[in-house]
């Protein structure tokens, strides 16, 4: 098919693939940055084009050149409207439920493989190597420091329900072994799991 050839203030556009017209030239370096039919008409009767800016064909037609046919609209608008409309072009969603099709497919093959089993071995340990690697942070509550592989708000889990409860450490004797201990619960008897077990232990033996 013979491409179309049109006529603006002197100089000679062709249409292109694209649909839309270049000025033509025999230079190469002109070539890659020739100017469009249809913003040499916008220009011609409108001035230059901002930065950031579109000219955008109202009706659709790339062959529409008339200065009627033309507005001037931000990249991202235009860019935005283009873009929804080949979403809800019918075509454009069956070529695109193809591609997708095809690109899964390939995927499983490539996961499949030896290369693909590789790359996972690789990229598991050194997800694992990153995951167990300690950092500092300082607590919320008592602002000591401390050296965790998470995230950490709190330095120990009695600092964390100190922040949440807002209740105080109560000094407490022991009901076993009578030494001394910090607890923020009322109910709490013995220092430790250990002397409530030894506790429980002589409980049964009286029995």
């Amino acid at each position: 098919m013979e491409a179309k050839i049109v006529t603006f203030n002197g100089d000679t556009y062709v249409q292109q693939p694209s649909g839309y017209y270049f000025k033509y030239t025999t230079k190469n370096a002109e070539r890659r940055h020739a100017k469009q039919l249809h913003r040499a008409v916008w220009e011609f009767y409108n001035g230059p084009i901002p930065d950031g800016y579109h000219i955008h064909h109202v009706d659709g037609n790339k062959d529409n050149n008339d200065i009627s046919n033309l507005e001037c609209i931000s990249a991202k608008e235009h860019i935005s409207m283009h873009s929804k409309k080949l979403m809800q072009d019918p075509v454009r969603k069956e070529k695109n439920r193809q591609q997708l099709a095809e690109a899964q497919e390939l995927a499983k093959k490539w996961h499949a493989s030896e290369e693909g089993k590789d790359w996972h071995r690789k990229h598991t340990a050194e997800s694992l190597a990153k995951a167990w690697v300690k950092t500092e942070h300082t607590c919320e509550y008592c602002g000591k420091k401390f050296m965790t592989i998470k995230t950490g708000r709190y330095c120990s889990a009695l600092c964390g329900e100190r922040a949440r409860t807002g209740r105080k450490l109560q000094k407490k004797h022991c009901a076993w072994c009578d030494r001394s201990f910090e607890t923020m619960r009322p109910q709490q008897v013995f220092c430790s799991s250990e002397c409530r077990c030894e506790s429980e232990k002589a409980r049964r033996r009286k029995k």
